[in-house]
């Protein structure tokens, strides 16, 4: 009697749910930080919803267990994969949306192939889900540690806790508006000159005539944006006790957590009943702020407002124009709160005019502004003109306009027109005088790579003061950023904070911690009264 061996039965299909998950869990992993987890936790409950109706819809009309799996996951990998294919299509060809025309019928002509072959060979896949199985899990398992070293390091990093700063009402006068509007990139005068052969005298007598206090001797205290802004926010150093152990990720996500933990600026006005606002940007640092009360962010739908400093929706933005849904993604449906790149020229413009209604707003308010100008993309040129309209930032096609140095200029004479019809606009609506700080995070060099240490190009910056005169009597040509709330809070509030010593560092981005102070010498040459 001939004894027969049972078949194999494979493992469940379990790699359609797996792949499934990789996109939303990869999109979340390589912006954590910036995204709400939430939204990704309902797009993956969406995303295995759907396949689970799917696979057992096919399962009961097919009546094959061979195929339905292998039907499911090449659905997934429609969906999932078309957004990302018109993208590179889109680079290579044509720029314009009806690109849609020509690559959708495409993809269903591709996937109606490989469903044919699919559906001949369904028992080939069949019998090969323990190694798609595998595949799907090693594949899950990259974004999957990435959150959760993210996660972890979140709950267990020494994160430096420095003294909260309570103000109390000055008496003598109503509350002003407070605005903190950081310039990226902007060199200050002397150095321009030097530097670029510009002479921007002219604005800075603006800025007098208007009653500011110009530090002209100001240096920044680092050369790096997710340095210097906490360190100002947070009026302290950032300790360089982790040097060598974080890198450029760990040092952005450490940062993130100190500033999230440490924005003292923010918690002050707070603590004194003003409104706290926060203009996104989508760059790391001030991409949002939990601790504000009102985040404004912009789009192709307009500016749109939401409390509390949160995240609503980014997720979506980023997710569905990857997917099938790529097509029928507009920026009028109901997600409304779709968002610009921060290196996209119409968030500047639409920031810098949502400043200018800020006065009109009843309550006392503190606004940081981070606007992303003079810093390249080179977008604009002098008289506000978009050269080169950009959907994010594309380096090649950004360099071929003019040389670097002429469009930096171009786009500091574009700042400067801006800046002037903001600070206008401000004191013409305001019912008290109010208080602008308006102050770079670092100088600017074209030239240079942050993979090098440089010396000094990237420390003299503009730093500019309209505040009352018990401040203005405070100030000192060679006031950095550190100092720059200090000085206020103690003239005028009253607090007790004194001054730290106005020092500068300059680190590489892939190691921000390990910090190389400005040598005396030129400290004192370009940094010194």
């Amino acid at each position: 009697m001939t004894s027969r061996s049972k078949p194999v039965v494979p493992p469940p299909p379990i790699y359609i749910w797996l792949f499934a998950a990789y996109p939303i869990l990869e999109i979340y992993a390589q912006n954590i930080g910036l995204l709400a987890a939430q939204d990704m936790l309902i797009a993956l409950g969406v995303a295995w919803g759907v396949v689970t109706i799917i696979f057992l819809v096919l399962q009961r009309r097919i009546k094959n267990p061979t195929r339905a799996p292998v039907i499911t996951l090449l659905l997934i990998a429609l969906f999932f994969s078309y957004g990302h294919i018109y993208n590179v299509v889109l680079q290579w060809l044509d720029r314009s949306e009806s690109l849609h025309l020509v690559c959708f019928p495409a993809a269903l002509l591709v996937f109606g192939g490989a469903l044919y072959v699919a559906w001949q060979k369904s028992r080939v896949l069949y019998k090969a889900a323990a190694y798609l199985n595998l595949t799907a899990i090693i594949l899950v398992a990259f974004p999957v540690a990435k959150i959760a070293d993210f996660i972890y390091y979140e709950a267990t990093a020494e994160i430096e806790d420095l003294p909260v700063v309570t103000l109390q009402p000055n008496a003598s006068a109503a509350p002003p508006d407070v605005y903190y509007i950081i310039l990226d990139g902007y060199s200050r005068a002397d150095w321009l000159e030097t530097w670029y052969g510009f002479d921007n005298t002219a604005f800075l007598d603006e800025l007098t005539a208007r009653g500011f206090y110009v530090a002209d001797r100001s240096c920044s205290n680092y050369i790096q944006t997710q340095l210097s802004l906490p360190s100002g926010l947070s009026m302290a150093y950032i300790n360089p006790a982790n040097a060598g152990r974080l890198t450029g990720g760990k040092g952005g996500q450490y940062l993130r957590s100190y500033i999230k933990q440490n924005n003292r600026v923010v918690q002050a006005f707070r603590s004194l009943g003003y409104t706290t606002i926060h203009f996104a940007t989508h760059f790391s640092i001030t991409a949002y702020n939990p601790g504000a009360d009102v985040l404004i962010d912009f789009g192709p739908s307009g500016s749109f407002v939401t409390t509390e400093g949160d995240a609503t929706d980014r997720y979506w933005n980023a997710l569905l124009p990857t997917t099938l849904y790529s097509p029928f993604f507009t920026y009028d449906d109901v997600l409304k709160n779709n968002t610009y790149s921060p290196w996209n020229p119409h968030r500047v413009l639409m920031s810098l005019a949502e400043l200018k209604a800020i006065a009109t707003r009843p309550e006392p308010t503190f606004t940081f502004a981070h606007i992303i100008k003079p810093h390249d993309p080179y977008s604009f040129d002098r008289a506000g003109n978009i050269v080169d309209d950009l959907a994010g930032w594309i380096p090649e096609t950004d360099i071929d306009l003019a040389p670097d140095d002429q469009r930096y200029i171009e786009q500091v004479l574009f700042v400067n027109t801006q800046i002037l019809d903001v600070i206008d606009t401000i004191l013409a609506a305001s019912d008290e005088p109010p208080i602008i700080v308006i102050q770079a995070d670092h100088a600017w060099d074209g030239r240079l790579s942050l993979n090098s240490t440089p010396r000094i190009e990237r420390f003299p910056i503009l730093n500019a003061y309209l505040v009352p005169d018990v401040v203005k009597d405070q100030l000192y040509p060679s006031i950095s950023p550190v100092n720059s709330f200090r000085v206020i809070f103690d003239a005028y509030w009253g607090t007790d904070l004194g001054l730290l010593e106005d020092a500068s560092y300059a680190s590489k981005y892939e190691k921000p911690f390990a910090m190389t102070p400005l040598s005396e010498e030129m400290h004192a040459t370009w940094c010194a009264e």
